[in-house]
């Protein structure tokens, strides 16, 4: 095919495709796709190239912005500069996937209705993924499956999946390990720590919380009773000690009281971490050093449950493509709150601040936590043994997974902490006091 640019038609086709643009390719006008479910799935796989808005209400909303600066190239090498910006390398990332949704061509003009729909050909068949909390919309099928059991892990403590489907697994207690199972796999694989071995050197954890591998392949592990961030360069099983002084717990910049989870922003210049035991939320650069100064953006006041206080805050999801909100729970608080970062107060959002209980409106003592593009807010609630599901502006929750009485049963959990979703939107929960991982397959 001729380029356009440094893109070949195909590619520029794919781009448009995905924006929801119609444009003129060799004299071929393409067809204005909405976004189908298939690409929504497919979508979530580019975060590690963009940050972007990936299931909006009108499907001309789309948008891809640029984030990677090993993506940066001669502005007269990109497609539609004053649009979006794409490269090869990102193009031929796409053609990839591009038989796992209908594209193919169209010679005339069509028009697209900006309520999703359903799509099919011979080929592929795809359904719109509807926002659970519409009519209609998805849900998960509430007996779990185990793929990870009590003779393979310890105590799963937190959930993380990269764009490959693989699944990282935080082993926190007796184990103190980081696990990968990659998509399909059956037996887990150890990446970080030493199993049945706690310590302070570089290559032990003691008690790790949460796990996030970047997008060069570095992970990054909370270390709560070394006080300490691990980070593991590219596959090494040697960590190097970026945040927090080893060993020491306090409450100075440079310092961790009690490192919970962690979350970046979508450049991933910037971590955060729920330094649970001094109340606050801290950032710090991704290329700290150890001893490095970091920057309190929210809480920082004392445990409370005012709206300029956290209370023991330990799950955190910055999703900065379609937010600009902290979402963290606070686990003595019973609450969720959203906290623009920097901002010297943030506001409840589920539960009643200080409050605990089981019923729709309350939780007992919360922990995992994940929005989605809809602006729905999942909340692992541990002291229930249930998995929330928070409409977007509604402080009346859902059970969505487990019974609200905590066992071992394939419907039951126990004592929950984490959460996580796959490529599908399958949903996975660290069923800590069972010692498994249970997954929830969406319907």
């Amino acid at each position: 095919m001729a380029p356009k640019g440094n893109l070949t038609d195909e590619c520029s086709i794919a781009m448009i495709y995905l924006t929801g643009l119609a444009e003129q390719i060799n004299g071929s006008l393409s067809k204005i796709w909405p976004m189908n479910g298939s690409i929504y799935e497919f979508l979530k796989q580019c975060d590690s190239f963009f940050q972007f808005p990936t299931m909006p209400v009108h499907s001309a909303d789309i948008r891809f912005f640029y984030e990677k600066p090993y993506l940066r190239q001669k502005i007269n090498e990109f497609l539609l500069p004053g649009y979006p910006w794409y490269n090869q390398q990102f193009c031929d990332f796409i053609k990839r996937g591009l038989n796992n949704f209908s594209i193919g061509e169209a010679n005339e003009p069509s028009t697209s209705s900006s309520t999703p729909t359903t799509t099919s050909n011979t080929s592929t068949s795809a359904t719109t993924l509807v926002n659970p909390c519409a009519s209609g919309g998805y849900r998960w099928n509430t007996t779990g499956i185990t793929i990870l059991n009590s003779t393979q892990i310890t105590h799963a403590a937190h959930l993380f999946f990269d764009s490959n489907d693989t699944l990282y697994v935080v082993d926190e207690y007796a184990n103190s390990v980081i696990w990968k199972l990659p998509k399909n796999a059956v037996n887990p694989i150890l990446v970080a720590g030493q199993a049945l071995s706690r310590g302070p050197n570089s290559s032990q954890l003691n008690l790790p919380q949460a796990v996030y591998l970047d997008s060069g392949q570095n992970l990054y592990v909370t270390d709560y009773y070394n006080y300490r961030v691990q980070k593991y360069i590219n596959g090494s099983n040697i960590g190097m000690t970026i945040i927090g002084i080893n060993g020491t717990a306090g409450t100075a910049s440079n310092m961790l009281g009690g490192p919970r989870h962690l979350c970046f922003d979508s450049t991933e210049a910037y971590m955060y971490i729920a330094d649970s035991d001094n109340n606050r939320i801290l950032r710090f650069q991704s290329n700290s050093t150890s001893g490095t100064n970091g920057h309190i953006v929210a809480g920082g006041n004392g445990a409370g449950n005012g709206t300029t206080q956290l209370n023991y805050p330990w799950g955190i999801q910055y999703l900065s493509s379609v937010s600009s909100y902290f979402y963290i729970t606070n686990y003595s608080g019973h609450t969720v709150m959203q906290w623009a970062p920097g901002n010297t107060s943030g506001s409840f959002i589920a539960g009643t601040p200080g409050v605990s209980g089981s019923n729709a409106t309350l939780l007992n003592n919360p922990i995992g936590i994940k929005i989605d593009t809809y602006l729905n807010i999942f909340v692992v609630d541990y002291g229930n043994s249930r998995v929330q599901l928070f409409c977007n502006n509604n402080q009346t929750g859902t059970t969505i997974i487990g019974t609200g009485t905590a066992g071992a049963s394939a419907k039951q959990l126990n004592n929950p902490r984490g959460i996580a979703f796959d490529s599908l939107m399958n949903m996975y929960i660290a069923d800590s006091g069972n010692q498994r991982v249970q997954k929830y397959l969406k319907l």
